[in-house]
């Protein structure tokens, strides 16, 4: 202990201070501590998010669409069907990008998460996105905000053949009808002809209503005398909700139209005119009207 407090006054008469001292060594072992946990953490296997996780990236042409898939929903609808650079449904996809102008309105009826919209809206003048699933809604939102567009509409309603209310689901899935589940809310039903009546730039449109095609034709009556072009998907069970596709052909010849049907999830294919008879028996499946 003598030799402990001579060399302790050693110290002090060399005007060493302790407390410093142990200050700055106590601040040098945290420091290798930090150190030491961040070489360990950096050691281990540490999962990083992939642009496969948080991203879908479509390209046509030479323009690149951003899809954001950091949610379930998103995630599982596109992957793994379109990993390596896959579209979907391409036949249909390059025919609405070839078709489109800078001056061009696309009004999409069934937006779904927005995919032929977000590709729209990197060449048309405007683009209006109807959806009538609520949890959709956020969704579109997001990936405008993924591409900075400025030009797209969000509409939160149905279309149809009389302006209503119609009953949906609250929550989402992939298979949800209108109608269906349990939690459900009412939307408003719009007719085209009544929300578009003032635009006077020429209209694509695409419409994929899971059976309801014919009630969003006739509520657009004034629009189809200008025959805009038209991408519809044909559904059989349109017969469960009043009408056929007979039905729907027959209401498009009325308005001279020219009916093709479309390969559409094809990665290339032709579009081939098509007879009441040809197209009483697709199911699922795009066509083209000119």
């Amino acid at each position: 202990m003598k030799e402990l407090r001579q060399v302790s006054e050693e110290y002090s008469e060399m005007g060493f201070d302790e407390s410093a001292e142990l200050r700055s060594a106590n601040k040098q072992k945290r420091k290798e501590k930090r150190q030491k946990k961040k070489r360990e953490f950096l050691d281990q296997e540490v999962y990083y998010p992939s642009e496969f996780d948080i991203t879908y990236l479509a390209r046509v042409d030479d323009r690149t669409v951003i899809y954001m898939t950091d949610d379930n929903y998103s995630k599982q609808w596109f992957y793994p069907r379109y990993t390596k650079g896959r579209l979907h449904e391409p036949v249909a996809t390059q025919l609405l990008m070839d078709h489109l102008t800078q001056d061009s309105v696309f009004i999409d009826v069934g937006a779904h998460l927005g995919y032929f919209s977000m590709l729209a809206a990197s060449k048309a003048k405007s683009v209006y996105a109807i959806e009538v699933l609520e949890f959709l809604i956020p969704r579109i939102h997001r990936n405008c905000v993924a591409n900075h567009y400025n030009n797209v509409f969000t509409i939160f309603a149905a279309a149809g053949d009389k302006p209503g209310f119609v009953s949906v689901p609250k929550v989402g899935g992939p298979n949800n009808k209108v109608g269906s589940s349990e939690h459900k809310s009412l939307v408003p039903v719009i007719r085209l002809d009544d929300y578009f009546a003032d635009v006077t730039e020429p209209m694509i449109l695409k419409i994929d209503t899971e059976g309801f095609e014919y009630q969003v034709l006739q509520g657009a009556a004034r629009i189809l005398e200008r025959k805009p072009k038209m991408l519809i998907e044909v559904h059989r069970n349109m017969k469960n909700y009043g009408f056929t596709v007979a039905d729907m052909y027959r209401l498009l010849k009325t308005y001279g139209y020219e009916i093709y049907s479309l390969e559409h999830r094809k990665s290339s294919g032709a579009q081939k005119e098509c007879s009441l008879e040809e197209i009483v028996e697709l199911n699922n499946a795009m066509i083209l009207c000119l």
